[in-house]
C-alpha cells in the first residue's frame, strides 16, 4: 500500500527488516468497495516484489476497516515498494482513503520468520489471476513462460489452464493461500504421458521449493493420475531448470541442437524423461491438497 509514515516513523538502518503495521480506514461503503475491487491485484504485485517478506491486508468486523502488516527485508526493498506503489492503479484509486500506520524495524528476519506460512500444493483457481500477473512481472525471464503483461491476459492464461476441455493439470505452489509458483502436466491421454513444466516467482527462488514441488507433482502424476511417462525440456542456458528436473527424478535423454531461435541466436534444448518404472527420487514432499 502507499504507506505514508506517521509520527511513529524513525530513521531506519538499511540492514534492518522494515515493518509497517496499522489500519486502512474507509469513510464510507463506496471507499470500501474501491478497496475490495483493487486490493487483490495490489496484494499480488506486492508479494511478488523480491524484498517482500510478508504483506497482509485483512478485513475486520468493521466493514470500513482493514488491518495491514508489511515486512520487507531491508530499507531498500521497502523504498522500492513505495516507489512502485506511487505510480500504481491501487494508489490512483485509493489515494484519498485514510491510513493509520506506524513503521518500525527489526534486527533480522529471524525475529519474524515464525509467521511465514508453510508452502503447499493446491489446485490452481480462477482467483489466482492477479498473483499470476504479478509473477510474470517479477523477473524478465518469466517471458519464456508466456505472454502475460496485463491482468486481463493473466485471467485468460488461467482460464485456458482451467477450461473443462483443457489437457492441463495445473498445481499452484502456495504459501498460505498465495500462489508463488506453478507446476503443471499437459496430458496426452492416448499415450498416458505428459509434458511437465514449471515456474516460480522471483522471490520464491533459491529456496528449494521448485524441486520439492516438482518431485511431489511428478510422483502424483505417475501414481494417482495414472500416467506412465513424463517429459520436459529446457534451454541449456537455464541450468537451474535442469537441476529441478533431476531432483524430481527425471533422467536426461538428449539435446535438441539449435531448437529455438531467440533474438537472432539459436539455443540448444536439453530433454528429460521419467517413467513410472524409474526409481523414485528421495525428496522432501510438499503437502498436496487435491480436494478442490
Amino acid at each position: 500500500m502507499d504507506d505514508r509514515p506517521t509520527d511513529g516513523t524513525r530513521d531506519q538502518n538499511s540492514a534492518d527488516v522494515v515493518e509497517l503495521t496499522g489500519r486502512l480506514l474507509c469513510a464510507d461503503l463506496t471507499e470500501a468497495s474501491t478497496v475490495r475491487q483493487h486490493l487483490p491485484e495490489h496484494i499480488a504485485l506486492t508479494r511478488a516484489e523480491p524484498g517482500c517478506f510478508r504483506f497482509e491486508v485483512e478485513p475486520t468486523e468493521d466493514p470500513l476497516v482493514w488491518t495491514v502488516v508489511e515486512q520487507f527485508v531491508d530499507r531498500a526493498a521497502f523504498d522500492a515498494h513505495q516507489a512502485r506503489v506511487r505510480t500504481s492503479r491501487w494508489l490512483e484509486a485509493t489515494a484519498g482513503i485514510a491510513r493509520d500506520y506506524v513503521i518500525s524495524t527489526r534486527d533480522s528476519l529471524d525475529e519474524v520468520s515464525a509467521v511465514a506460512p508453510s508452502p503447499m500444493l493446491r489446485r490452481l483457481r480462477a482467483s489466482d489471476a492477479p498473483a499470476v500477473h504479478a509473477a510474470f512481472g517479477s523477473a524478465d525471464d518469466m517471458a519464456r513462460q508466456g505472454d502475460v503483461t496485463t491482468l486481463a491476459e493473466a485471467e485468460r492464461y488461467v482460464a485456458r489452464l482451467l477450461a473443462e476441455d483443457s489437457p492441463h493439470e495445473p498445481w499452484a505452489i502456495a504459501e498460505g493461500e498465495e500462489l508463488i509458483g506453478l507446476i503443471a502436466v499437459t496430458v496426452d491421454e492416448e499415450n498416458l504421458s505428459g509434458w511437465f513444466w514449471y515456474w516460480v516467482t522471483h522471490r520464491a527462488r533459491g529456496r528449494g521449493l521448485t524441486a520439492r514441488a516438482a518431485a511431489t507433482v511428478a510422483q502424483w502424476a505417475l501414481t494417482e493420475r495414472g500416467l506412465e511417462r513424463l517429459e520436459l525440456g529446457h534451454r541449456v542456458n537455464n541450468p537451474a531448470s535442469g537441476a529441478v528436473a533431476r531432483a524430481a527424478g527425471f533422467a536426461k535423454e538428449g539435446t535438441e541442437r539449435g531448437k529455438f531461435l531467440i533474438d537472432g541466436q539459436r539455443f540448444d534444448v536439453d530433454t528429460y524423461g521419467r517413467l513410472r518404472t524409474d526409481p523414485a527420487p528421495a525428496f522432501d514432499s510438499l503437502p498436496l491438497r487435491a480436494g478442490e
